[in-house]
């Protein structure tokens, strides 16, 4: 009671009997918005130095600072379809792109933005789409609930639930003493998944994202039994991998840059294929990164497969 007294004597009524808060709070509410105004204006564009000052500005107040920067990140995918109908880039998207980026440098403050953000697993915009698995990989292991559960979930678009496998693959890769469980996860999906050939694909991408050599057992039997997407990931993709397999001779070939399997220093794809050395993916170009033939799509989708 001591305490509740304490409380209300910091706060002021008005003249129609109504709780106001004080003026130092109406202020603090005004820096916030400030802050989400300056990501805002900021258009297309990486800012790492904008993200980590707004960061530091908004852990004075994380509980309010989040939730503001939440608000922003989700506004990409209410009038995303409108947008992708009309062939234009959601205007929304770059905000909300800033506001993730943002959340990143909140680190643990940024807890609480796990469960909201997951629907932007599946954003239209392609750049935001990319961006959430470094979100969740930054958070490591009290993200890894809720991905397990999306991922799970044979009721949630199938898109979501790919993206939610490459994020625990994310995780494991930055936050290795989570790798072993996330492996476990990843490995029970793919053994439970039965009907969408989609998202056993992308179970196997982050697999493969991860280094799990030891998943080959499960990897096989998918594609025994005919459920995996051959389209996106193949046995042979796998066994290349892993170097079970001599690579194929890639045609064209991209900027990349790959590994001269003979002389053992990286070297350029075009120049590799010139050569007619087989053609081997590095691990510079993850395979959920943008395809660095400009093409906009996932590595491992264009140039990757």
């Amino acid at each position: 009671m001591y305490w509740r007294a304490m409380h209300v004597t910091h706060r002021t009524t008005s003249r129609s009997g109504r709780i106001r808060q004080p003026a130092h709070h109406d202020a603090a509410r005004a820096d916030l918005l400030r802050c989400c105004a300056r990501l805002r204006a900021l258009g297309p564009g990486l800012y790492p130095e904008v993200y980590q000052e707004v960061a530091e500005h908004l852990c004075r107040t994380p509980s309010e600072g989040v939730s503001l920067l939440i608000g922003m990140a989700l506004e990409a995918i209410s009038p995303a379809e409108a947008h992708a109908r009309a062939g234009v880039r959601n205007p929304h998207a770059s905000a909300s792109l800033h506001a993730v980026r943002t959340l990143e440098c909140m680190g643990d403050h940024a807890r609480s933005a796990i469960e909201p953000l997951l629907p932007l697993l599946d954003a239209d915009d392609d750049e935001l789409r990319e961006q959430i698995p470094v979100f969740y990989g930054v958070m490591g292991r009290p993200a890894v609930a809720s991905l397990a559960r999306v991922l799970r979930d044979s009721t949630q678009n199938e898109f979501l639930r790919g993206g939610a496998a490459g994020s625990l693959a994310e995780i494991a890769n930055r936050h290795p003493e989570t790798r072993n469980s996330i492996v476990a996860i990843l490995e029970e999906g793919l053994e439970a998944e039965r009907s969408n050939p989609f998202v056993a694909a992308e179970i196997i991408c982050a697999l493969l994202d991860v280094g799990a050599r030891q998943s080959l057992g499960v990897i096989r039997k998918a594609f025994a039994e005919r459920r995996v997407d051959e389209t996106l990931v193949e046995m042979r993709d796998v066994e290349e991998y892993f170097g079970l397999r001599e690579p194929r001779i890639r045609v064209g070939g991209t900027r990349a840059v790959v590994k001269d399997p003979h002389a053992g220093a990286p070297v350029d794809a075009a120049q590799q294929t010139e050569k007619g050395i087989p053609f081997v993916k590095g691990h510079e170009v993850g395979r959920n990164a943008p395809c660095p033939c400009g093409s906009g799509k996932k590595y491992k989708k264009c140039c990757g497969q």
